[in-house]
């Protein structure tokens, strides 16, 4: 081992780490496994880092590691900005999700469980926070085009966020009726592009706290901005009844998104409660002659 690490490796060391990553390359651009044989040889450099018992794994870091991430880092870049050219925002989110889960696959067959991690730090930020911007343009409008549905009744005013059928929504043979009796509100709308690019964000977005962040924030704001259109229009209508009752409508809309799209995280939730603390406080409610008077606060 001490002869190749220092009289063989050094002779041949460029042409073998330029094969090794073209090798991993191909199998990137194939969607195949690399070659049982590349895995032997990339374990020769974590091989060759024990004879230094003072600095283990540096060489391995040095002549390996930093060298596949850095080609790594250049691959999906160019990767990027093909699929931002050619595809939807909605499709660019399904692309750089498969692209994460083949990535994370083939690291574990062929590096050091060291390196893992860095992988992951780096597909994030090459592919989500470079990219942060384009991913949240896809809020706003999906937020919309889902709280535009009519809400599922089986959705109830609780704490609890369970999904239940009431009696009078139960038909015969113990199915329920209505729009989205067969399957509910999870099952339904979350076939929907919207409630999926929805989903897809929120698992991409969490793992870096500044993405997760912007994402919370654009979530609310979006929410809220619903709320607050829908409303001016109730209210023209002096009928404080409908007030409530559109109040009561729009929470179980958000209720619906929160379960559907974001797996009722708790920070979203808050989140959530902000947005309709907002929407309900956006205007002074008070009686006149048995009409409503409303007042932006």
């Amino acid at each position: 081992l001490y002869t190749w690490k220092n009289h063989l490796y050094t002779k041949v060391k460029e042409r073998l780490l330029s094969c090794l990553l073209n090798e991993i390359q191909q199998a990137r651009m194939s969607g195949s496994n690399v070659r049982h044989e590349l895995q032997g040889i990339i374990g020769s450099y974590k091989k060759m880092s024990t004879i230094d018992q003072t600095h283990r794994m540096r060489f391995y870091g040095v002549e390996f590691e930093k060298p596949f991430l850095l080609d790594t880092a250049e691959y999906y870049r160019r990767k990027v900005q093909l699929a931002i050219q050619e595809l939807s925002v909605s499709e660019y989110l399904r692309t750089i999700e498969k692209h994460l889960g083949e990535e994370e696959l083939r690291s574990r067959l062929i590096v050091d469980a060291s390196t893992n991690p860095r992988v992951k730090i780096l597909l994030d930020k090459v592919l989500v926070q470079e990219n942060l911007a384009l991913i949240c343009s896809a809020i706003d409008p999906s937020v919309e085009i889902f709280l535009q549905r009519e809400p599922d009744q089986t959705i109830k005013f609780s704490d609890d966020w369970s999904l239940k059928k009431s009696p009078t929504e139960e038909g015969p043979g113990g199915s329920a009726s209505g729009e989205y009796g067969k399957r509910g509100i999870v099952d339904e709308l979350g076939r929907s592009d919207e409630a999926e690019d929805l989903l897809r964000m929120f698992r991409l977005l969490s793992f870096n706290e500044e993405s997760r962040q912007t994402l919370l924030r654009d979530v609310q704001e979006s929410m809220a901005k619903f709320g607050k259109r829908e409303v001016a229009k109730v209210v023209q209508n002096a009928n404080p009844i409908a007030f409530v009752e559109y109040l009561l409508d729009y929470f179980l809309r958000l209720k619906g998104l929160v379960i559907t799209c974001f797996n009722k995280d708790e920070k979203v939730m808050a989140r959530m409660d902000q947005a309709f603390k907002e929407v309900m406080n956006d205007h002074k409610i008070s009686m006149d002659n048995g009409g409503v008077v409303t007042t932006p606060l």
